[in-house]
């Protein structure tokens, strides 16, 4: 696309198309984010849990539940 072909309002358009584009991509982006965070975590959590001896494992799940007001997704999985 050459722009100095282009008329005033014309490049006024693209502009405002590309700030368009730009605002979906963010959205997209925060949204990809997310999922890494969460995955992130998950995947660390999983690798520490795995590095537990079963007496580390008992005292953590038991700490867990003494928490009383965690919701249940929160539990570690491989806990219970």
């Amino acid at each position: 696309m050459n722009y100095e072909n282009m008329t005033l309002p014309e490049l006024e358009q693209a502009i405002q198309a590309i700030g368009a584009q730009r605002d979906t991509l963010k959205v997209q982006a925060q949204s990809i984010q997310v999922v890494v965070d969460r995955k992130t975590a998950q995947a660390n959590a999983d690798r520490l849990l795995a590095g537990l001896g079963d007496a580390d494992k008992a005292a953590l799940l038991q700490a867990i539940q003494g928490a009383g007001n965690m919701p249940s997704d929160a539990v570690v999985r491989g806990m219970a």
